[in-house]
């Protein structure tokens, strides 16, 4: 029997997934998962509404565990293709898939403890005070110094950032390219901009100034974490 999908957790896992229906086949990333259905972002969204009511057979592999392939039986619930989100109910996922899930909440739980926050600046004063900033306000802070650092982190964690503040010291053409780079391939995240100038920001809570001439760092920091926290899903939830 199919899990009822509202009283299952859904964890927000990185992963690779197949779809495949009859000959049709997509390709996709996992946007989150349960014991009882994923989602996922279709690689290409022409004429996914077709898929809906649709029987489907599943790979799955997560990036965590990469070696592992789940072959999965399954139903397609919601197909968008003005999102390319596609939701699939599992059914008879068997007891290693589970396993799976169980693990990946129980990570997910302890990731979540405290927001994750990626800070990519120069090695300066400036990072400095704010990762201290965002460290004081409980936060797990990873700094890098370049954009290819920053990606490389992303990829090889087992979840998505909280906060990936990035300062226009990159310089700040390559700062912006930076920042829509990663708000198309990671959107859950809290996107921060560190810079000199307020021209075309984000509203309130995604601006930081990198000056302080105030020393008051800290609590402008602060109002960053609020509006992340104000806004924030959780990696785990009930569905």
């Amino acid at each position: 029997m199919p899990h009822e999908q509202r009283r299952t957790m859904r964890v927000r896992s990185k992963g690779c997934i197949r779809v495949y229906r009859g000959a049709h086949t997509i390709n996709g990333r996992v946007i989150d998962l349960g014991a009882g259905g994923v989602s996922m972002l279709a690689d290409g969204t022409t004429g996914l509404e077709t898929l809906a009511g649709s029987p489907v057979e599943v790979d799955l592999r997560l990036d965590e565990s990469s070696t592992m392939l789940f072959q999965l039986h399954g139903r397609v619930v919601r197909a968008s293709s003005a999102t390319g989100i596609v939701a699939i109910e599992l059914l008879d996922v068997g007891i290693l898939f589970e396993r799976c899930i169980a693990r990946e909440l129980h990570a997910a739980s302890d990731y979540d403890a405290s927001p994750h926050v990626i800070l990519v600046d120069a090695p300066c004063a400036q990072r400095d005070s704010i990762a201290n900033a965002f460290r004081a306000g409980g936060c797990n802070v990873t700094e890098v110094s370049t954009p290819w650092e920053a990606i490389a982190h992303i990829d090889r964690n087992q979840f998505e950032p909280s906060v990936i503040a990035i300062a226009d010291t990159q310089p700040e053409e390559v700062a912006e390219e930076l920042r829509e780079f990663l708000r198309v391939e990671h959107p859950q995240a809290h996107m921060v901009a560190i810079g000199t100038s307020s021209l075309d920001r984000d509203p309130a809570g995604s601006w930081l100034s990198g000056n302080d001439p105030n020393s008051d760092v800290v609590v402008r920091v602060g109002r960053v974490i609020a509006a992340h926290a104000a806004r924030h899903e959780p990696r785990h939830r009930g569905h």
